[in-house]
């Protein structure tokens, strides 16, 4: 089944906006990864929430963009409690999720719709059963001209999202004598939408690279990596740590990670977790 993809209508205080897509609303979006997106020539929005099923939300990443020259500018995550309702529509049923307190969509309804130029959608990921191997690590002396090169599967027939981490200075908290002090880590594969990822083309259609970035780099994104690496049950990082961290919609096929370092010799231990979100 395809990313369910809905269109937003209203935002905050603006006029009604077209919908992009007339599939219906889902019954229920409690304990799912909900992703909202906006597009107009002058200004876009993305964001991902992680909306519980207690009725509580936080946002993983509140990114808005005003033009090229100026590119992604991140800001202050919200979080809070949020309500759901449905109602019939014309062509299905129609949601309206109210996020209290948000700044930025504090109002969303979707499903129903038909039509538009400006693209405004809602992508919901419910939680789902997890198969095969999902958590896989590896632990690796790494030098800048020896990295260590993991792979790992995404099973089945429906993209996930992934947390993927390259852990270093951080490790010294378990007694690891020689950590690496920069990790530089890259994902190979085609890559859905992301957080924290650089990724560079060649103008031509191709992929150059695809870095995962320091997870402390940008602080508006600090809160809502501690809130997934508690999801995914993995060790929080220190304050202000080089270790890399990226969270990305993955299809099913095979990945690979390479780890090394920009700086001494030492161990990396490299992590990759399926979390339980997705189509």
């Amino acid at each position: 089944m395809k990313p369910l993809i809905l269109a937003v209508l209203a935002v905050l205080s603006a006029p009604l906006l077209p919908a992009q897509d007339i599939r219906p609303a889902p019954a229920s979006i409690g304990d799912s990864l909900v992703e909202i997106g906006s597009r107009t020539s002058v200004f876009s929005t993305y964001l991902l929430i992680l909306c519980r099923a207690d009725g509580t939300y936080q946002q993983i990443v509140s990114e808005g963009v005003t033009n090229s020259s100026i590119g992604n500018q991140t800001n202050v995550p919200s979080s809070g409690t949020y309500t759901y309702s449905t109602s019939p529509g014309p062509t299905g049923l129609e949601g309206t999720i109210t996020f209290a307190g948000a700044p930025i969509y504090a109002t969303v309804v979707f499903g129903g719709g038909s039509g538009g130029s400006d693209i405004h959608y809602v992508n919901v990921y419910p939680r789902v059963a997890l198969t095969g191997a999902v958590n896989v690590s590896n632990n690796s002396w790494v030098t800048a001209a020896h990295p260590t090169t993991p792979g790992f599967v995404i099973q089945g027939s429906n993209p996930r999202w992934v947390l993927i981490r390259g852990d270093g200075p951080s490790l010294s908290q378990f007694g690891v004598p020689n950590p690496v002090g920069i990790p530089l880590m890259t994902l190979s594969g085609t890559l859905g939408n992301s957080v924290n990822i650089t990724i560079v083309n060649n103008g031509m259609g191709g992929t150059v690279s695809q870095t995962v970035n320091p997870w402390s780099s940008d602080p508006n994104l600090v809160v809502g990596f501690r809130t997934v690496f508690s999801l995914a049950g993995a060790f929080q990082f220190q304050n202000g740590s080089s270790d890399c961290a990226g969270l990305v919609l993955l299809a099913p096929g095979v990945y690979t990670i390479q780890g090394t370092t920009a700086g001494a010799d030492g161990e990396l231990l490299t992590e990759v977790y399926v979390l339980p979100y997705g189509n």
